[in-house]
């Protein structure tokens, strides 16, 4: 049999799944909960309150149950694995230490012998001013910019050095006299004109001792 439904306007009984009143022309709200909607939710929310209550009752009755100690054999079982990881630990530190104490004794020997390769390179003209070239470079370039009066281009291209020759000017001290020919300097009618420049340069230190320029190449 086919439920029904009051109309909330005239009062007259219509079918459940009428939208709109036939009497009046009211038109339902599909949303609201009918009385059987509103029956149904009742018994779910009380079928859920009741399952709960019987499942708090269930676990906490699991709960209480007595847990299970810790026997004394449990106990001596752990203790001998507790003593094998102490004895794992102190091996790994042991090993360590010595390890450090081995690569200390190996590279001593390779220490001096750097060093003495250093103090035999630092006699050797072509060694060391190799060795000191990039650094030159860098810091004699700015200080023969300055001898332009006026306006300078560097003529050298990515793969060749602005210094190009060198010797001792001072062994013992470590000073080593650089030349080279790569820039152009401008004259006061704009033309341009190639110079040779010297740099002096204390190669202990990396500082610019003097710097001279002159027209032509070397």
């Amino acid at each position: 049999m086919a439920w029904s439904k009051t109309c909330p306007d005239c009062a007259e009984k219509v079918q459940g799944a009428a939208k709109v009143c036939r009497y009046c022309g009211y038109r339902f709200d599909l949303n609201a909960p009918t009385a059987e909607r509103r029956s149904g939710i009742r018994w779910r929310v009380l079928a859920a309150i009741i399952f709960g209550v019987l499942a708090l009752n269930y676990f906490g009755k699991t709960s209480e149950a007595p847990s299970k100690t810790t026997t004394p054999a449990a106990t001596k079982e752990s203790a001998p694995a507790s003593a094998a990881s102490e004895n794992a630990a102190s091996r790994e530190k042991g090993s360590s230490i010595l390890y450090k104490l081995t690569q200390g004794n190996a590279e001593t020997p390779n220490a001096e012998k750097k060093a003495k390769k250093d103090d035999e390179c630092r006699l050797d003209l072509q060694c060391w001013g190799d060795r000191k070239l990039i650094s030159a470079s860098f810091d004699c370039a700015p200080q023969i910019e300055r001898l332009a009066k006026f306006d300078f281009e560097w003529t050298d291209g990515w793969l060749e050095t602005k210094l190009s020759r060198f010797q001792w000017n001072n062994r013992d001290r470590g000073i080593v006299a650089y030349w080279g020919d790569k820039i152009k300097f401008q004259n006061g009618l704009g033309a341009w004109q190639i110079h040779s420049y010297k740099c002096i340069y204390d190669t202990l230190n990396e500082e610019v001792v003097e710097v001279t320029a002159w027209p032509g190449r070397l």
